[in-house]
């Protein structure tokens, strides 16, 4: 009877261990990495750890990539995330709920170049899907867009869908695949909408590029 207890004991405790050791549990687990290159980490309230293909994401991580890196994750709803080099994605609040996908939302803060093609959330009536920058809030529907520093100010490029683009200073709705609004600064109202040149849209895709 004692043995049977201490087997059960130390089955419990290796157990415990496990689950303190891994970087998130299936509660918070927010997505996995699908692809890396250069330095990419995640940081978290206990530390940092390395990224790599298979990696999971955990729903209060901050995404980093260093220089020349490139990070590409696949949220739990299937939304594709993409990082360029030297940027922070952090997801702030992210609830997936099968069962009524109306009550699901997704919030994240990216800073550098970023890339999002959205999943379920956002295919969902009602669903929410937020993404912030140091300049802007973008409010996002079925979408496939681009984000980030061009030509020396932020921009914002649409390749699917709908965005609403909005700063303290005003806000514009990108609707046509290839228009996009440059952003000077988070108080000023972001520019006009136009078409942008193909050697534009390239660059900033190249940002988003793997090798």
């Amino acid at each position: 009877m004692i043995r049977r207890r201490l087997a059960g004991l130390c089955g419990l405790l290796a157990a415990c261990l496990i689950v303190a050791a891994s970087p998130g549990s299936a509660a918070d687990t927010a997505g996995k990495v699908t692809r890396a290159q250069g330095e990419t980490f995640a940081k978290a309230q206990d530390g940092n750890r390395r990224l790599a293909a298979g990696g999971i994401v955990a729903s209060d991580d901050t995404l980093v990539t260093l220089d020349d890196s490139r990070l590409a994750v696949r949220l739990v709803d299937g939304a594709e995330l993409t990082l360029g080099a030297n940027a922070n994605l952090r997801i702030n609040n992210l609830v997936f709920n099968q069962a009524d996908a109306t009550r699901s939302r997704l919030a994240l803060f990216a800073d550098g170049a970023f890339r999002m093609i959205t999943g379920k959330i956002n295919s969902t009536t009602g669903a929410s899907v937020q993404v912030s920058s140091p300049v802007a809030t973008l409010a996002v529907r079925g979408t496939d867009f681009w984000t980030g520093p061009i030509d020396g100010i932020y921009g914002v490029l649409l390749l699917s869908g709908e965005v609403n683009v909005r700063t303290a200073g005003g806000e514009v709705t990108l609707n046509e695949p290839g228009t996009g609004t440059n952003i000077t600064d988070a108080a000023s109202p972001p520019g006009p909408v136009g078409a942008w040149a193909p050697d534009k849209v390239s660059r900033a895709l190249a940002a988003v590029a793997f090798r």
